[in-house]
């Protein structure tokens, strides 16, 4: 999988008429790598030479998990700077692509200063451009991050009731999420009651209450994979406004996922919610987007917003995440994650999405 995903890697490289490409993203290097760690860079020549480039510290996890590449290691006598001048002069590279948008100013000025004797040229999403459609090995990792946070889900329900605080769901969360052998895709969001109008709300000490909504954002990683998930559920029984708030919630996200197809873009599947929400009164108090792109990042293309031109392809993930948030009242959120088919999508999780009263 690695070999076949570097193989058109370099037909981009060839494209953009580059010699080389300096990888900096910690999830482009998992990608084209399958290095687990952090400290870590590539230098992917066009030749078919590829380098990693990591402290030594870290040097027999990489040699064991990259057999593709020649490690080379950074120490106080050997930094970066002078191992890529080193390869690209012994490689006779002329023209070195980089990633601007994961490149500091500091390490730039490094790279400037040390590769005199080349062009160092922006060469911005083009290992994006490969991890935006999903080979077989991430769809596994994703299913199988999606399976295990609805068994969290269910699990959570039936730990929650009044008195407990925001925190105390949160830490049960995090250690269900940790008896599947997982890590966390992100900070779990734990809000209810009317903090539950806070989108990316942190838990707090505020217990829960009869007649609380409570909004949980959260999701497993897993081989690197982050599903995404978010369910808004009510403490007791729900009174009149709640059931209309979150009914129109629910009818968005249904609408959101019946919308999504291949070959439409991101701005068009976002306005299938957002409309529904907008034909009720509410437009604004829905300020984010539908959804959003996931895989190695949690947040990654494409973007489903007013402003999203990037067109959804087979095989790419995506969250379809509608939400009304009323301040000093509180807010629904229901979220998925989902693969992109030619006809429609197929949603990852199987959790029940009608109003769960705990």
């Amino acid at each position: 999988m690695i070999q076949n995903r570097l193989q058109k890697l370099r037909a981009l490289l060839a494209k953009e008429g580059l010699d080389a490409l300096f990888v900096s993203n910690e999830s482009n290097v998992r990608y084209l790598s399958g290095y687990t760690n952090h400290e870590a860079y590539l230098l992917l020549l066009a030749n078919g030479t590829n380098i990693l480039i990591t402290d030594f510290r870290y040097a027999e996890t990489a040699e064991s998990e990259c057999p593709q590449y020649t490690v080379a290691t950074t120490t106080a006598d050997c930094p970066l700077v002078q191992i890529l001048q080193d390869n690209c002069r012994s490689q006779h590279v002329r023209k070195l692509g980089f990633e601007p948008d994961f490149v500091s100013y500091s390490l730039y000025s490094r790279l400037q200063a040390g590769l005199q004797n080349l062009d160092l040229l922006p060469a911005p999403g083009l290992p994006e451009q490969l991890r935006y459609v999903k080979d077989t090995e991430e769809i596994s990792a994703l299913r199988y991050a999606c399976a295990a946070t609805d068994r969290v889900f269910a699990a959570l329900c039936d730990f929650i009731h009044a008195g407990q605080s925001e925190r105390e769901v949160r830490w049960q969360l995090l250690s269900l999420i940790n008896k599947e052998g997982c890590g966390s895709s992100f900070s779990p969001i734990v809000v209810s009651g009317a903090r539950s109008s806070l989108p990316h709300g942190a838990a707090s000490e505020k217990r829960l209450e009869k007649g609380d909504f409570l909004t949980m954002d959260f999701g497993c990683l897993y081989k690197g994979y982050h599903a995404d998930m978010t369910r808004t559920v009510v403490i007791g029984q729900p009174d009149t406004k709640q059931l209309e708030i979150y009914d129109i919630v629910l009818e968005a996200h249904m609408r959101g996922l019946a919308g999504i197809h291949a070959h439409i873009t991101g701005r068009e599947a976002d306005a299938v919610a957002r409309s529904f929400i907008a034909a009720h009164g509410y437009g604004a108090y829905f300020g984010h987007g539908m959804g959003h792109g996931v895989g190695l990042d949690i947040h990654e293309a494409p973007t489903l917003n007013p402003h999203g031109e990037m067109v959804l392809q087979p095989g790419c993930f995506v969250t379809v995440e509608p939400g009304i948030y009323l301040p000093g009242w509180g807010g629904v959120r229901i979220e998925d994650t989902v693969m992109v088919t030619e006809t429609g999508c197929e949603s990852m999780f199987c959790s029940p999405k009608e109003l769960l009263s705990l």
